[in-house]
């Protein structure tokens, strides 16, 4: 990480990334520079255009939710912010996803020859 990391604390259901932890929902910390932190907020758009195409999907009843591609894409972007904060977050962080199966120990971007403690 560059000299300019610093920490912040991610709360996933509302989508932000806040300078001072709140004690309203959990949370991850992570430690990250400017061009991570831009990369995480990428993300987080990303994570918030595809809801809403899920939201606009969800009205028409004949449409399973494994059979739509935008669900597809929601996860997908999930996913990606989770790794992140695998990749840049706290041991705490890394053991709560792991430990609720967010992502799995065998997950190709998890670096096994150091454990679960770093992400490719």
């Amino acid at each position: 990480m560059e000299s300019n990391s610093r920490t912040y604390y991610i709360d996933i259901t509302n989508g932000e990334i806040l300078d001072t932890p709140i004690e309203t929902n959990q949370q991850f910390e992570i430690i990250a520079n400017h061009k991570e932190l831009t990369q995480l907020k990428e993300l987080f758009k990303k994570l918030y255009a595809a809801d809403l195409k899920t939201y606009a999907r969800a009205h028409i009843p004949f449409l399973e939710y494994h059979h739509d591609s935008e669900n597809h894409k929601y996860d997908q972007i999930l996913t990606e912010v989770y790794q992140m904060i695998y990749q840049l977050g706290n041991e705490e962080a890394r053991q709560y996803i792991i430990k609720n199966g967010i992502l799995n120990d065998d997950d190709p971007h998890l670096d096994q020859s150091k454990g679960l403690e770093n992400f490719k």
